[in-house]
């Protein structure tokens, strides 16, 4: 089959994205003939970006084949990650299946409070065409949620998402750490901010933790941080100050490339999540152990991120095996990594196109 994902090209910007690049590769793998569109992002007078001229991303080995939308014409299937302009969807007939990125509470508490953001009223639009025959989400969790919207008939779930391991693997370069901001214990919050979920209170928590636990540094990537002037300080500023003076403050950084790096030179991944996000999978890959949000199939290590004491506790547990059993923390850790598979989510996936065609 011709299958042809739309999604945003946006290396290293967006977990939409990657997930997308995996998704395509995951097809390619089950002898699809697999393609990417870029659609840019939705802008608020609706006209559409130009395509992209030539955009390439060959990290981990895969070059991602990317073609023009007239080029995706004669598809059997289109995937949609993203809105897709309507001169691109009625020059084809081909049978539409939706991928739920979002989490249900973050699409509907945007829509609530910025009313010019409408994906969750957007994505009930889409469950009532009848060219839309599937909507997948990647979550078991959010099945109960997203059923409010989507007919029964059309709601698949698989999960977990893929992962490509060839990127995503112990093996391979690492971050190097510099100077004073090497800690005996690296711990890495990476989570972007979102409505539902963000990072403040696990923050706290891991800032509480190296009060206990000896030489913790915590590295934050993915960071959003204002620029310092007389009329605006970012109150993130206020709390590395507080890490930075109990010496538990390591990096700081914005959207990086090379992920994958990060999590090699990480002792361990902290995140509020409770589901496989790209952090957790993309962590546990590369053999990095993860402390999620409370309860959690992808972790033994879980907390309450609201509550420092539980992170605190979280902490000292997993620092304490990994001081003295390693090997037990790194078998738990890869048996969780296998199921992010290609593999795995390539036959899942394929059996949805063949029953939609």
């Amino acid at each position: 089959m011709k299958i042809v994902h739309f999604a945003p090209f946006a290396p290293n910007g967006s977990g939409m994205y990657e997930a997308a690049r995996d998704m395509v590769h995951a097809d390619i793998l089950m002898g699809h003939k697999a393609y990417l569109v870029d659609a840019g992002s939705t802008p608020s007078d609706g006209i559409f970006p130009t395509f992209a001229e030539n955009p390439k991303d060959d990290r981990g080995g895969f070059d991602l084949p990317i073609i023009s939308p007239e080029a995706a014409q004669d598809a059997d299937i289109f995937v949609g990650h993203v809105s897709m302009p309507d001169d691109w969807i009625v020059s084809s007939r081909a049978p539409i299946i939706w991928m739920l990125h979002g989490r249900p509470l973050d699409c509907f508490r945007t829509e609530q409070n910025y009313s010019i953001k409408k994906s969750y009223s957007w994505l009930a639009q889409r469950a009532k065409w009848p060219r839309v025959r599937k909507m997948v989400t990647m979550w078991q969790e959010h099945v109960p949620y997203w059923q409010a919207i989507i007919p029964p008939n059309k709601l698949v779930c698989l999960d977990p998402p893929p992962m490509d391991e060839t990127r995503f693997c112990c093996e391979g370069t690492k971050h190097v750490i510099q100077g004073k901001d090497i800690g005996d214990w690296n711990i890495l919050i990476a989570d972007s901010w979102r409505e539902d979920v963000d990072t403040y209170e696990i923050m706290m928590g891991a800032i509480e933790a190296s009060k206990h636990v000896k030489g913790i540094r915590i590295h934050n990537y993915a960071m959003k941080i204002k620029q310092d002037s007389i009329a605006v300080v970012d109150p993130w500023n206020l709390i590395f100050d507080y890490a930075t003076r109990l010496g538990a403050q390591g990096e700081i950084y914005g959207r990086v490339g090379n992920m994958e790096q990060i999590y090699r030179s990480m002792d361990i991944v902290l995140t509020p999540h409770r589901i496989a996000t790209r952090i957790v999978g993309e962590a546990l890959c590369c053999g990095t152990p993860v402390i999620t949000g409370s309860p959690s199939q992808w972790s033994r290590w879980w907390c309450i991120p609201e509550d420092a004491i539980s992170v605190v506790h979280a902490v000292i547990n997993l620092t304490g095996e990994l001081r003295n059993s390693k090997g037990s923390v790194d078998k738990y850790t890869k048996q969780k990594a296998d199921m992010f598979s290609l593999a795995s989510w390539g036959r899942r996936i394929n059996a949805l196109y063949n029953e939609v065609v």
